[in-house]
């Protein structure tokens, strides 16, 4: 078992892959959003309240080795709003998780210690709370038995009525604290051996279960594990170790995983379902993966021939209808040797769409993680890379494309083609189609007929909200 680098350290060297044609999907340039520090493990929290903003939760470094904890709010157009400094000039602060509590209220959990001074109570895993997004209160530790003070937890509500916090962070262990009273919720998972790491939690936004995540070092037991909880945070059956996050080398189980980012795992509101994406292969990385809980298959999203580590810094995010989106870096012949991949799945998350390729922010020289939020639609990507010895976590918006299917693809001049325009398998309606000097809009079955032109032609869609594509028809 091995603990993968980050993109950029791990590959000395690897096979270019040409990059995708990135008409099909649409985008804005990238944005700064953190400080610059020298983490490469930096991660953000993400939240979006109820009037479609999205706040960005991050750490700064400050002189005297100590860190500010910071919300930062994106704007619809993507750009870098106010900021808020909720925490100043503490002496360890794990990388927050963020949760919409209210319209917009939010809470902060993260693991760190104010000061060194004996005594001091804020020390362990710890939450800050507000009502608006403007003043914060720092509540009290929630647990200091366990290595919270260091921990980069991930975090969700649970169903309600309760709506129940559930936190997790895994080092060695992996542990999930239920609820907000003090030294009262904390659940500890063990393996037979050493180690687990990246914890992170989701639900199930049908039947409200709750599931663990976690990525594990163990010996014999390698790799992505997901662990459903009860109520209370505890064990509800055995862990289960995901389709292909393990593979047999050398006559035993093997796994790769980068032990600096939360475990990529999802609900989707108010559908059935939790689905986890991560990276497959070993000794390095080849397939990128995403399972729903309980499926006896994996669907592959994308697949390299060569034994590198090409496929990295995975993520996943809900859409609305049940839609999902997953991303990760894929090394490229592009000037900085990377680019950034998003697919968006069908409303049953059974099938993906097109690529969406994007180059990394300019000057970028190594990628270490990636957080997307997507509740209005359009992913939103926060995405952690190096740039001339700084880290920092830029923005960048993606939109997917559709489809377009011509029958038949060779026409004589004047026949009638049927177009059919689909997002990942499911007809767009209303999509405008211009085949030639002739247009026309969808239906519901996401159709609509043309009569061919003269000459051979490409013919364009667009549609709101989506990339544009075009498809090739022969005129015979």
């Amino acid at each position: 078992m091995r603990v993968r680098l980050p993109i950029a350290c791990a590959i000395a060297a690897a096979v270019l892959l040409a990059a995708a044609s990135p008409s099909l999907g649409a985008g804005r340039r990238w944005s700064k959003i953190t400080a610059d520090t020298n983490s490469n493990i930096q991660q953000v929290g993400l939240a979006r309240t109820d009037d479609r903003v999205l706040k960005v939760a991050w750490l700064r470094e400050r002189p005297g080795d100590t860190r500010d904890l910071v919300v930062t709010t994106l704007q619809r157009d993507g750009r870098a709003g106010a900021s808020v400094t909720v925490l100043s000039g503490w002496k360890q602060l794990g990388y927050p998780a963020l949760v919409r509590t209210g319209g917009r209220s939010l809470l902060a959990v993260f693991g760190g210690i104010r000061t060194l001074t004996a005594g001091d109570p804020a020390d362990g895993l710890l939450t800050a709370s507000t009502p608006d997004g403007t003043a914060w209160t720092l509540g009290p530790a929630l647990d200091t038995t366990s290595p919270a003070a260091g921990a980069s937890p991930g975090a969700v509500l649970g169903p309600p009525p309760a709506r129940t916090l559930y936190t997790a962070f895994a080092s060695g262990s992996a542990w999930v604290y239920a609820g907000l009273t003090p030294g009262a919720g904390l659940s500890t998972f063990t393996g037979a051996g050493c180690c687990y790491y990246n914890g992170n939690v989701a639900v199930d936004g049908k039947t409200g279960g709750v599931v663990l995540a976690y990525d594990s070092n163990v010996t014999g037991d390698p790799g992505r594990h997901v662990q459903p909880l009860d109520a209370a945070g505890g064990a509800a059956g055995a862990p289960i170790r995901p389709p292909g996050a393990a593979v047999r080398f050398d006559g035993r189980l093997e796994a790769q995983f980068g032990a600096s980012a939360r475990a990529p795992i999802t609900g989707r509101p108010g559908k059935a379902g939790i689905f986890t994406a991560y990276d497959s292969g070993y000794v390095k990385t080849n397939r990128i993966l995403v399972w729903r809980l309980g499926a006896k298959r994996a669907v592959t999203l994308a697949r390299r021939p060569d034994n590198t580590f090409a496929l990295a810094s995975v993520g996943i995010a809900a859409a609305p209808s049940g839609r999902l989106w997953v991303f990760w870096a894929e090394r490229a012949s592009t000037p900085s040797g990377y680019v950034v991949v998003a697919r968006r799945s069908n409303r049953a998350a059974t099938r993906f769409g097109p690529r969406i390729v994007k180059p990394p922010p300019p000057g970028t020289s190594g990628i270490y993680a990636a957080a997307g939020n997507a509740q209005t639609g359009p992913l939103d990507l926060l995405l952690t890379v190096g740039r001339v010895n700084a880290v920092a976590t830029w923005h960048r918006q993606f939109i997917t494309g559709v489809s377009l299917f011509p029958t038949p693809r060779a026409a004589k001049p004047g026949q009638k083609v049927t177009f059919l325009v689909t997002d990942a398998g499911d007809p767009v309606r209303r999509a405008r189609v211009r085949f030639g000097t002739r247009s026309g809009r969808t239906n519901a079955k996401g159709q609509v007929t043309l009569r061919a032109p003269a000459a051979t032609t490409i013919a364009t869609v667009t549609a709101s909200g989506y990339g544009a594509a075009r498809a090739r028809v022969t005129i015979r």
